[in-house]
């Protein structure tokens, strides 16, 4: 039997492989960027054609990254809002729910 649970489970505890191309972007972007600064004073048409470039990719990515962030955090409230009115319609399914999970986790440990 699929619950509304079965979806959101896997989200909480097994970060995307989306969630670390982002924390990987975001990596990257602070390099380009102290990379800029750190050539900011070398000069003539080529390096700053390249370094304008890098700015604009910079920028796109920013963007997206942000986006994604935006996303993210609509997700996030969807699935809180979900299992909130869940635990409001079905409240002892819920309570019983959490039993049989804190017994799992219990059982696991004394293991």
């Amino acid at each position: 039997m699929n619950t509304l649970l079965d979806g959101i489970i896997p989200k909480i505890f097994h970060p995307s492989a989306g969630q670390r191309l982002q924390k990987d972007l975001q990596a990257v972007l602070t390099d380009a960027q102290a990379l800029l600064q750190a050539t900011a004073e070398q000069s003539g048409d080529k390096v700053d054609e390249i370094r304008a470039n890098i700015t604009r990719s910079i920028q796109n990515v920013k963007d997206c990254l942000q986006a994604q962030e935006a996303a993210i955090v609509a997700e996030s409230k969807a699935a809180i809002q979900a299992t909130d009115s869940y635990v409001h319609a079905h409240p002892w399914q819920s309570v019983a729910t959490g039993a049989v999970v804190g017994f799992a986790i219990g059982w696991l440990i004394k293991r």
